[in-house]
C-alpha cells in the first residue's frame, strides 16, 4: 500500500480508509493524494469514493444480467395486446 499524505487528521483518514473495501484501498489512497494535493481534505475524498464504489456496485447487482446470458423458461405465456378473451356461450 502507498503512504498516506501528510495530513492533521490521519486517524479520520485511517478510519475512512478502513471502510473501503481491499481491492478498492489503492485507488482509495489515490484519490486521498489528489486531494491533498488540491487542497481538499483527503478523508473526505476517500468517504466519497467509497460512497460512489458502493453505489456502483449496489447498481449493478440490481440491474439484470446482459440478453444473451439470460435464459428465462416459463410455462406460461405472457398476455401480449394481441390476446382476446373468448366467450364460450
Amino acid at each position: 500500500m502507498q503512504a498516506l499524505p501528510p495530513t492533521c487528521d490521519v486517524a479520520r483518514l485511517e478510519a475512512e480508509l478502513r471502510l473501503v473495501p481491499h481491492v478498492n484501498r489503492e485507488e482509495a489512497v489515490q484519490e486521498a493524494w489528489l486531494a491533498h494535493l488540491s487542497g481538499r481534505s483527503p478523508s473526505r475524498a476517500v468517504n466519497t469514493f467509497a460512497r460512489h464504489e458502493r453505489a456502483a456496485c449496489r447498481s449493478y447487482s440490481v440491474k439484470s444480467p446482459p440478453k444473451s446470458t439470460c435464459v428465462t423458461i416459463s410455462p406460461y405465456q405472457p398476455k401480449t395486446s394481441s390476446y382476446r378473451r373468448v366467450r364460450i356461450v
